[in-house]
């Protein structure tokens, strides 16, 4: 991931651009991030983050629900307090000492991520998050009822994410132009 000057804040300068999102909290993983925290590089906003929808292609829908900036320092401490090292861009701590530490570590994430405001923003990525593809407010009663994609047991009645944001499931755009049609 590249640093860049992009902020989640103008969501039309999100549009196949270089994240802002370069320090991710991976809570969740499914061959890639799939939940958990990212900070926005330019502004600091902190988000919790679940994936609504992904294709073979790497790209992945997520619900973001803003937090109190104090979160971030919250959560990395809770993590680091079990010997955990962030590594950024994407740091998704696995291992834990005991089956204490890491209930322990649980129940204080728990607690920090009770505090995220309901949802409004849906992003595309690409990857581990190296790209966004596209960006979209959402009203957040659309959003809260909708499931994080591991909960889905009936497919077809899955909002279709992608059509929503502009986007072609199953497109190749690891090498698509730096502007997508709008």
């Amino acid at each position: 991931m590249k640093n860049s000057t992009v902020c989640c804040q103008n969501l039309e300068a999100l549009r196949n651009a270089d994240t802002p999102f370069t320090k991710i909290i991976a809570l969740d993983w499914y061959d890639g991030p799939a939940g958990g925290i990212l900070q926005c590089e330019s502004c600091q906003a902190v988000y919790q983050f679940d994936m609504l929808d992904w294709d073979y292609r790497q790209v992945r829908v997520f619900r973001l629900r803003t937090l109190p900036g104090e979160c971030w320092m919250q959560i990395t401490a809770a993590l680091e307090q079990e010997g955990k090292t962030p590594l950024w861009p994407v740091w998704f701590p696995n291992k834990w000492p005991s089956d204490d530490a890491l209930e322990n570590t649980n129940r204080r994430t728990k607690e920090i991520l009770a505090q995220a405001n309901p949802a409004e923003l849906v992003v595309a990525w690409l990857g581990y998050g190296e790209r966004i593809l596209a960006a979209q407010k959402i009203p957040a009663k659309d959003l809260e009822s909708e499931p994080v994609w591991f909960d889905v047991q009936n497919l077809s009645e899955v909002r279709d994410w992608f059509s929503l944001l502009g986007l072609t499931r199953g497109r190749d755009y690891r090498n698509t132009p730096s502007v997508l049609p709008a």
